[in-house]
């Protein structure tokens, strides 16, 4: 008899349930206690989406559905379980609800010492009865599983990610170029306005090949100069790309932000993504509704957090647009939890009340005046404490 459980509560936010399996590495063998709010299937399986981004093995796994408001069920569900063919009991009662949780407790006392918790905000769980004795969660989880634990699979194409199209050196050298005022940003809004627009002529003359002549259409040789000027580096000069034409629209500031985190932070790669595009499942309305046109710029997990990154290169002048940016930015929470942290990054230059509005949402907002700013490396981390 040498087996180890983790007994976990299951609830609404999976990262604490991921994190314990992570942390108590000992354990082989795993319970949950959920309801059928949890289990259920069109709004996403808690349980299951645990066990799948933490790569154990379902077969050794048990769980008991309760009700989560009743302390004697929670009790009696428990008590139909052999739990003396275990040695080893760890429970983690971080989730669930309040009964669910003073009922575990309870019960699991006279079982075992060890009933840990771990805080909010915190990255140390501790034992219930001896705040002192502490357990560090040294486990930093990528971009993948925390989006594993919100149900969003990347095998069940559920999420896609872009790769930076153009390197670092030129990337830097664009937004240089774009702060100094040496980029004719006019010409960039005439481009976006060709290819972007709802009728844009770009659109029905591009085709199945992502990509169109520059030289062909008399409307387009403007553009081919233009990438000459700022010695562009195209993949096939004479063309323009769909992904070049989506740098040139303000994808480049994604990709230099992408680029500035990763400096700052010095994280693994795995930890970062770009242009992160969601399909949530059609069962989801809630979720695939709102991922339908907006998509995430830059996504990174620092500390077992979510950061997610909104990159505007301009426009956020117009206080409608500047308005449904923020809004969207803070209905984040709803759908990836109490976790994630959202941040706007522009180089237009906010006023004293979109900064309140920005802040009163719970939004990281950095402008122009921070991007232009010397220390602009320190300025972010500090803001973002990455």
């Amino acid at each position: 008899m040498d087996k180890t459980l983790l007994v976990s509560l299951v609830s609404d936010q999976t990262i604490p349930n991921f994190l314990s399996i992570k942390t108590f590495i000992e354990a082989d063998h795993y319970f949950f206690i959920t309801t059928s709010l949890m289990e259920n299937e069109n709004r996403g399986n808690r349980r299951k989406w645990t066990i799948k981004a933490a790569g154990i093995d379902e077969n050794k796994s048990f769980s008991r559905i309760v009700d989560a408001e009743s302390k004697e069920d929670v009790i009696e569900k428990l008590n139909g379980f052999e739990w003396n063919q275990f040695q080893d009991i760890i429970v983690n009662i971080t989730g669930g609800t309040k009964m669910m949780s003073l009922a575990c407790y309870e019960f699991f006392k006279t079982k075992t010492d060890k009933i840990w918790y771990l805080p909010i905000g915190s990255n140390e769980y501790h034992i219930c009865d001896n705040s002192q004795i502490k357990r560090s969660v040294k486990y930093n989880s990528n971009v993948e599983e925390y989006l594993n634990c919100c149900g969003i699979h990347q095998d069940e194409n559920r999420f896609s990610e872009k790769l930076p199209i153009i390197d670092i050196k030129y990337t830097n050298q664009f937004f240089n170029q774009f702060i100094d005022g040496s980029i004719d940003q006019l010409i960039l809004e005439k481009i976006r306005v060709l290819f972007r627009s709802d009728d844009a002529f770009f659109k029905k003359q591009m085709g199945k090949k992502k990509m169109i002549s520059l030289t062909e259409f008399e409307d387009f040789k403007f553009i081919y100069e233009f990438l000459e000027n700022i010695n562009f580096p195209s993949k096939d000069p004479g063309m323009l790309h769909k992904d070049e034409m989506e740098y040139l629209t303000g994808g480049w500031f994604e990709e230099y932000s992408y680029y500035l985190l990763r400096k700052i932070s010095n994280n693994p790669d795995n930890q970062f993504k770009l242009g992160v595009g969601m399909n949530p499942s059609p069962k989801d309305r809630g979720k695939a509704k709102y991922f339908t046109n907006n998509d995430l710029d830059v996504v990174l997990v620092n500390n077992n957090m979510l950061y997610v990154i909104e990159c505007k290169s301009g426009g956020m002048n117009d206080n409608d647009l500047f308005n449904k940016t923020v809004y969207l930015a803070s209905a984040l929470k709803k759908y990836f939890g109490l976790t994630v942290k959202s941040a706007l990054f522009t180089l237009s230059e906010m006023n004293e009340l979109q900064k309140e509005k920005a802040e009163t949402l719970g939004i990281m907002a950095l402008d122009r005046t921070v991007f232009v700013d010397e220390n602009i490396d320190s300025i972010v981390k500090n803001t973002l404490k990455v």
